[in-house]
């Protein structure tokens, strides 16, 4: 239940998220630059894999995550439009559930 009050534990089962919303909040509208970021460093044990969004808030600011997010968001619409002009039954199932996948699990990622 950490994740809904990380800061009571900051030093231990909430110092991950916490340092994620240091590295949100250090990167201001515009990020402190591509690759500038220190964060990952030290402070993000799992940066390349649970908190990239969060590294991408701090290098590219508030600007580089909300485009990478529309792209995610430009992605699945174009995976649904392609996957529902399919004529063979089975591609639009599959095409839904492939574009679902990839959308979901950046939404999970992004939300957590």
């Amino acid at each position: 239940m950490t994740f809904l009050t990380p800061w009571k534990d900051a030093s231990d089962a909430g110092f991950q998220i916490t340092q994620s919303f240091l590295a949100f909040g250090s990167g201001g509208p515009f990020g402190v630059g591509l690759g500038e970021g220190k964060q990952k460093l030290y402070f993000l044990p799992e940066a390349h894999t649970d908190f990239v969004l969060a590294l991408v808030g701090e290098e590219l600011g508030l600007i580089g995550t909300a485009t990478v997010t529309l792209l995610f968001c430009i992605f699945c619409l174009a995976g649904f439009q392609i996957a529902a002009r399919a004529r063979v039954p089975f591609r639009p199932l599959s095409g839904h559930g492939i574009t679902l996948l990839i959308g979901g699990q950046a939404l999970v990622n992004a939300a957590w």
